[in-house]
């Protein structure tokens, strides 16, 4: 029955779903209240047979669009070991045709496995969260939040400094030490 179905794929679902799901959205939700956007890019665990979720704050990456507002190019920097075990620089693409790296040259570089550099997904597997809508697609950021921190840390900084360690400045120790 359709039910029956229905029920299968719901388990189905939830059993490739990542343990920390709620974890993964606070912290998305975290970073969208904060920057105003987040960006959480999904990854299949083989190993695990789950959904990955890898969240970070925009400014890790770049982003095209296409006339109709909608993401059509996604890329940031990646270190991996070259063959001396040294650190070499990639740039990671993603579109909906293409999944390849571009070496410090320029250079397209397969990605692991993929020699065809194909998105095998035909979509690009990532999330852009955006609290508020606005022009700017890495979002108007919670300019307050950052004032107010700055104004804390001041006022701590002020209060240890001058209202404990030198506050203690002119307080009588003893008297008539004739």
């Amino acid at each position: 029955t359709d039910e029956t179905v229905q029920d299968e794929l719901t388990t189905y679902y939830n059993s490739i779903l990542p343990d920390n799901l709620n974890t993964i959205d606070k912290t998305a939700h975290r970073l969208a209240k904060l920057s105003n956007c987040s960006f959480t890019l999904i990854r299949i665990d083989k190993k695990n047979k789950k959904i990955k979720y890898v969240v970070n704050p925009t400014h890790k990456y770049n982003f095209e669009v296409d006339e109709d507002g909608e993401l059509s190019m996604v890329y940031y920097d990646r270190y991996i070991k070259n063959s001396k075990f040294e650190d070499e620089l990639f740039t990671v693409v993603w579109t909906k045709e293409d999944h390849y790296m571009l070496d410090s040259f320029g250079n397209k570089v397969a990605v692991k496995d993929n020699l065809q550099m194909k998105n095998p997904y035909g979509e690009i597997p990532g999330v852009l969260m955006k609290i508020h809508l606005s022009d700017d697609i890495y979002g108007e950021g919670q300019n307050d939040l950052i004032n107010i921190n700055e104004q804390i840390n001041l006022l701590l900084t002020k209060i240890i400094n001058s209202d404990i360690i030198l506050g203690t400045e002119g307080t009588t120790l003893a008297i008539n030490l004739d």
